[in-house]
């Protein structure tokens, strides 16, 4: 089974050749369209090349996931003063999150010695521009 997800705001699920949206109607007229041009299977879409807001990430996560794409930040752990981990950055940019200082108020990675400021960066970069 592959899943992706925005916690409490949406999923998308791929099991046994069947696929599962749980969000809103936005994200599911996206994955409506993407289903309609390449198919059901996450592994023959595209990515989407410039992705705007937290539905584009999550997509392109699932296509990534699918196709065992490895992200370009493999680190656990981002913030080592405040115990923040990679995914929870990862999960507040596609909540909404579009800068830093957005990410560091809800997970509160980079409020501490500030030393993980540009691996936030990076994990922005790294959504925005997929493999």
């Amino acid at each position: 089974m592959i899943e992706v997800k925005i916690p409490f705001q949406a999923s998308l699920q791929f099991n046994n050749q069947e696929l599962k949206v749980v969000g809103s109607a936005a994200l599911f007229q996206r994955v409506s369209e993407i289903v309609k041009s390449n198919g059901a299977n996450p592994k023959e879409w595209p990515l989407i090349v410039q992705p705007q807001d937290g539905f584009d990430f999550l997509i392109n996560e699932f296509i990534e996931k699918s196709k065992n794409v490895p992200f370009k930040f493999n680190h656990e752990e981002l913030c080592h003063c405040r115990a923040v981990s990679t995914q929870k950055v990862r999960d507040a940019i596609k909540a909404g999150c579009s800068t830093q200082i957005d990410v560091t108020r809800v997970t509160l990675a980079g409020s501490g010695c500030g030393s993980c400021r540009k691996d936030i960066d990076f994990v922005f970069e790294a959504l925005k521009n997929p493999v």
